[in-house]
């Protein structure tokens, strides 16, 4: 069944809480973020403070209840119970190719950045680092775990990993 406030959106990404049972994010191809508190049947408009007209490529769920979206500008966060987004720093000016959030220690985030490698942030993405990488697999495309591995998908020199967190 369709749900109250999304009309005709196209959503190209969801995540849920990892912190509150009922409440989903979803990133809308129009440059939204929505959010809903009843598991996904009404939504509300919950992009203050992003950059309007973003095309979002990711959305990740902290472990301490915040959310994360990558935009063109670089990733925002949301803390769990703020009003609005905020962004961090050091990424550089390019596509974010993917991103991930550890899901038991809370800040620690990890984002491929087209071309230019792999990042890693310990501060809910307020500020962020390079991680040294395989100079032959500079495009990472999507980033997972096993238990305490990082585990990185790259465009055409297969899968990195990182048994230190990506440090």
């Amino acid at each position: 069944p369709l749900t109250e406030g999304l009309g005709g959106s196209i959503v190209s990404a969801i995540v849920p809480s990892r912190t509150q049972a009922w409440r989903v994010w979803a990133a809308l191809q129009d440059g939204r973020v929505v959010r809903s508190d009843n598991a996904g049947l009404n939504w509300i408009l919950d992009d203050t403070g992003l950059p309007s007209g973003s095309g979002f490529s990711h959305l990740v769920a902290g472990a301490d209840g915040s959310v994360y979206v990558a935009v063109p500008s670089g990733v925002w966060r949301k803390p769990s119970g703020a009003m609005q987004w905020s962004a961090g720093t050091g990424l550089p000016a390019a596509r974010i190719s993917a991103l991930w959030a550890d899901p038991v220690r809370a800040n620690v985030l990890v984002a491929g950045v087209a071309g230019s490698g792999l990042y890693r942030s310990t501060d809910g993405g307020a500020s962020w680092s390079a991680v040294p990488v395989d100079a032959a697999s500079p495009d990472i495309v999507s980033i997972g775990s096993a238990g305490n591995r990082i585990v990185t998908g790259t465009l055409g020199s297969g899968v990195a990993w990182s048994d230190d967190g990506g440090a």
